[in-house]
């Protein structure tokens, strides 16, 4: 008898929940399949312009095609960015276990345009802090924000290996 009113129970919250979802326009799986199309055109470009580099291709030429996909690259960094703003101010940042999905949408933020780099570096610390948000991600992504400049911080602290660039900025100041 309990267990049949345990799963009454549990049915009958997870009919509510749906329903509220449906009521505030919320959809779960298209929230996911659009934070993975924004992952894929984030990185779709990126990746190509990696493989255009290794190939043979004219000086001139290469660097027509980079800066035709790079002019592209920008209103898509753009967009993305502003959707993921609003997606993390309705429903929080959508990390792996809120998606059941592993999408890297952080990434998303590491190309955030300059003029929106404030405002994604509140809401990064807004998310963190409530934890939504690993901080390892988000001081990589705050890296990203800040110019690259030294290490991410609090990685070496968790043993993760990354390169320093403090002896490049070095260089560039001399």
């Amino acid at each position: 008898m309990k267990k049949l009113l345990y799963l009454i129970l549990i049915s009958f919250f997870t009919i509510i929940n749906a329903c509220k979802m449906q009521k505030d326009g919320f959809n779960k799986n298209e929230l996911v399949e659009k934070i993975e199309k924004m992952y894929n055109s984030d990185q779709a470009n990126r990746l190509f312009l990696n493989k255009l580099k290794k190939s043979n291709l004219d000086k001139e030429v290469f660097k027509r095609k980079k800066d035709s996909i790079w002019k592209l690259q920008l209103v898509i960094d753009e967009q993305n960015t502003k959707d993921l703003i609003e997606i993390t101010n309705k429903h929080g940042f959508p990390n792996t276990d809120f998606l059941e999905k592993p999408i890297a949408a952080w990434v998303i933020f590491q190309h955030t345009p300059e003029k929106y780099k404030e405002e994604v570096k509140n809401l990064l610390i807004k998310e963190i802090n409530v934890g939504r948000l690993p901080a390892i991600e988000g001081s990589m992504i705050m890296w990203h924000l800040n110019g690259r400049n030294g290490t991410p911080l609090g990685l070496r602290e968790r043993g993760v290996i990354v390169k320093d660039l403090r002896k490049k900025n070095d260089t560039n100041n001399k």
